[in-house]
């Protein structure tokens, strides 16, 4: 509790007779004992914490005065209110001050993001996740760096660009990670067109979880929308100063406003996948000689993310059924991963026959087979000779 509240001293900008104010405040949501001692305080003997008890208990000051009657932050963040229901309309030194119940959910250790923002904001992973070594050396000497410098000063705006599975997703966790910070995604397509009570909660969640934001649909929005969209990131970064976008394809910021530093990603080589497949079955191919990591490696360019997916699915199938996991059921999760958007373009049929069923010359045969051995040995000649 007392680490929760200094963040929110220093994330709310308290001084000290402030945060003395505040903690007046939440005491109420925090420990139920307090009911009889503010009930004798108060004039009508409710346990309600008003601006004329405060005044009663730390003195009036210039600090309790902008705390009770001026905008604010804590009150702009909606963590506090002002109960302004007609049995209060009488003096407002005795309309109470209540504390949210996100205010009372955060002092008491909950780290989720309310309900009502999870169409917007999702939390990737939170406060010290573990996160797995990134496979390309380049981008995890890059990550070190980043994790060594002070991200308590100015902002930091990051793009990674780079193809789908080329481990930008990976990474973004894996600085977080390193730096203890929390990760939330925030959707600009799912935001409201009425968005401004919807970003001051946004606001309120990314500083109270004291979070690094990720934004990955940038690219996709239209050119009309960036104008606004560059307002709320504007915003965003008044919360977070580390905001890291994500894309496969380059766009443009007014770079004035928002020195991005870009980050270049590659497509990762067989190897690194192969690498990512060892880690993710981390034993459970051994004694299986059926299971080729590298032919499941060099066939299908999945993502770290993608290849994580399909191990844990093969893992619960084979679970299920008692039976030890086969190459089988990762080739399956494999072409459901890698052809999610097929069905937008074609048909997909399902083979039910081999190399004896098909009757052609010998000639068309052997190019077929070729056809099939260029899959199947890119990797070698392409990346290996």
């Amino acid at each position: 509790f007392a680490a929760r509240l200094g963040w929110l001293h220093k994330s709310g900008g308290l001084k000290r007779a402030s945060a003395d104010l505040l903690l007046g405040c939440v005491a109420l949501a925090l420990d139920g004992r307090y009911d009889a001692a503010l009930g004798k305080l108060s004039y009508n003997k409710a346990p309600d914490v008003t601006p004329e008890l405060l005044a009663t208990v730390f003195g009036p000051s210039p600090e309790w005065s902008a705390f009770c009657f001026g905008s604010h932050r804590l009150f702009e963040m909606g963590l506090l209110r002002v109960d302004s229901s007609a049995d209060f309309e009488h003096s407002a030194l005795k309309r109470p001050i209540r504390a949210t119940r996100r205010l009372a959910a955060f002092l008491h250790g909950e780290d989720t993001v309310v309900t009502d923002l999870r169409e917007v904001l999702h939390l990737e992973n939170p406060k010290g996740a573990n996160a797995e070594p990134i496979q390309q050396p380049a981008i995890q000497r890059m990550v070190d760096s980043l994790s060594s410098k002070d991200h308590t000063a100015s902002p930091l705006l990051l793009h990674f660009r780079g193809p789908a599975d080329s481990g930008k997703l990976a990474t973004a966790h894996q600085l977080c990670a390193q730096i203890d910070r929390p990760l939330l995604s925030f959707n600009f397509r799912r935001l409201p067109a009425d968005s401004g009570a919807t970003l001051r909660s946004i606001q309120c969640e990314v500083a109270l979880l004291n979070a690094a934001v990720l934004i990955s649909d940038w690219d996709l929005l239209g050119e009309s929308q960036r104008g606004h969209a560059e307002l709320i990131l504007e915003q965003l970064m008044e919360v977070s100063n580390l905001v890291i976008m994500v894309s496969a394809e380059p766009f443009r910021l007014s770079r004035e406003s928002f020195p991005a530093i870009e980050i270049l990603f590659e497509q990762m080589s067989s190897a690194e996948r192969e690498a990512i497949w060892t880690a993710t079955l981390n034993g459970s191919a051994s004694g299986n000689s059926e299971i080729n990591i590298q032919r499941l490696s060099g066939m299908y360019r999945l993502g770290a993310d993608q290849i994580k997916g399909v191990v844990k699915r093969a893992k619960q199938q084979s679970q299920l059924s008692g039976n030890m996991l086969t190459e089988a059921e990762l080739l399956a999760g494999c072409r459901e991963a890698s052809s999610q958007t097929l069905g937008e373009v074609a048909v997909r049929v399902k083979t039910r026959h081999g190399w004896d069923f098909l009757v052609l010359p010998e000639e068309q045969t052997q190019q077929l087979r070729e056809l099939c051995n260029h899959m199947k040995y890119r990797v070698r000649v392409y990346e290996d000779w």
